[in-house]
């Protein structure tokens, strides 16, 4: 059992007029269980939005079905302009936008591919996300750099997270086990520091 922390280089995150900008990403709470229905309206409104899914066989008293189950439950990630906030709003099943540090939370474009690119490659049977104490300092406690856009590391168990400072969340995945190998065994010292391994 093996603990990643996976997390994005830390940046600064500054917040300039959103007319100033294109359109970015940002983070909206769902009401349970509605995550693909807000989905589905998004995109059939041209928003462009993100919300993982994985395929798994699910089994009943008479029939077996593969079905896509969401992996981060409660969020959805939309691309927008400022222009197209209140059209995000306004979709049945959306209750309002993630804030962070009394703003809307903004993800930056290399914190969403690292996530995303996370997702796909990775076999991610879990999801589970928590709000950032205010003043919250990343810490790597061990584990190996996963050469990637911002930087994945941290390990302790079969947990991997993903911290997201511009938005202030951090999302922790449960790993399938075969997804893991350790390919070096460490000192005491080592564990102290670094635990090395890497996701095949």
């Amino acid at each position: 059992m093996l603990h990643f922390l996976v997390k994005p280089l830390l940046c600064i995150q500054f917040h300039p007029p959103m007319a100033e900008r294109s359109k970015l990403w940002m983070i909206v709470y769902t009401k349970p269980r509605h995550e693909k229905k807000v989905a589905d309206l998004l995109t059939k409104k041209s928003i462009n939005n993100y919300c993982p899914t994985r395929r798994v066989l699910r089994q009943w008293s008479d029939r077996k079905k593969y079905v896509d189950e969401v992996l981060i439950r409660s969020y959805v990630f939309v691309k927008v302009e400022e222009s197209e906030r209140i059209h995000v709003l306004q979709t049945p099943g959306v209750l309002n936008f993630v804030y962070w540090l009394r703003k809307p939370a903004i993800v930056r474009e290399v914190e969403m591919k690292a996530l995303m690119d996370f997702l796909s490659s990775a076999h991610v049977s879990e999801i589970n996300v928590r709000q950032l104490e205010v003043g919250a300092k990343a810490r790597v406690l061990s584990g190996p750099l996963i050469a990637q856009e911002g930087e994945i590391l941290k390990i302790d168990k079969n947990v991997i997270s993903i911290r997201l400072y511009s938005a202030g969340l951090e999302f922790t995945a449960i790993l399938d086990k075969d997804v893991l190998e350790v390919i070096e065994a460490p000192s005491k010292k080592q564990k102290e520091n670094k635990l090395i391994n890497r996701i095949q």
